[in-house]
């Protein structure tokens, strides 16, 4: 009997703390995509810089100053057009580190992908690098059925 007691105690808490690690990594994965936000807004150029430095690593803030954002945008828009309806495609999650990967529509190209790398040291996570490409989406011939 009090071997059943403890087990059911064992399975209970093991359950509780997956819960609460669930809980913390959607909090900072929201946090995340608050900041991917503010992104996509000063690239389109609905926001200042100034409202996206605040949540720079310290590495980024000297290597991508308001000069080299602005040169930023400016290829953005020559390359890949305007961004429209960024979403979310990749979470990855490493040791102080994660990388979320959104794919947005761009007026001069298919897709592009824009992948941010954050700093997760605390609560806060820190905007560590961004980097955008351009995909190229590929059209499959429709399947013939061979009989």
């Amino acid at each position: 009997m009090k071997k059943r007691i403890l087990l059911v105690f064992a399975v209970m808490m093991l359950c509780f703390s997956a819960v609460c690690s669930a809980a913390s990594n959607g909090a900072l994965l929201s946090s995340e995509e608050k900041v991917a936000d503010k992104v996509f807004s000063v690239i389109s150029g609905e926001s200042a810089y100034v409202d996206l430095v605040g949540d720079f690593s310290t590495g980024l803030v000297k290597n991508l100053p308001e000069n080299k954002f602005t040169e930023l945008k400016k290829a953005v828009k020559d390359k890949l057009g305007t961004l429209k309806e960024p979403q979310l495609a990749v979470l990855q999650k490493f040791g102080n580190a994660d990388r979320v990967i959104y794919v947005a529509k761009g007026t001069k190209v298919q897709a592009v992908e824009i992948a941010m790398t954050f700093e997760v040291t605390g609560r806060k996570p820190l905007l560590n690098e961004i980097s955008l490409r351009p995909l190229e989406v590929k059209k499959q011939a429709p399947a013939t059925d061979k009989k």
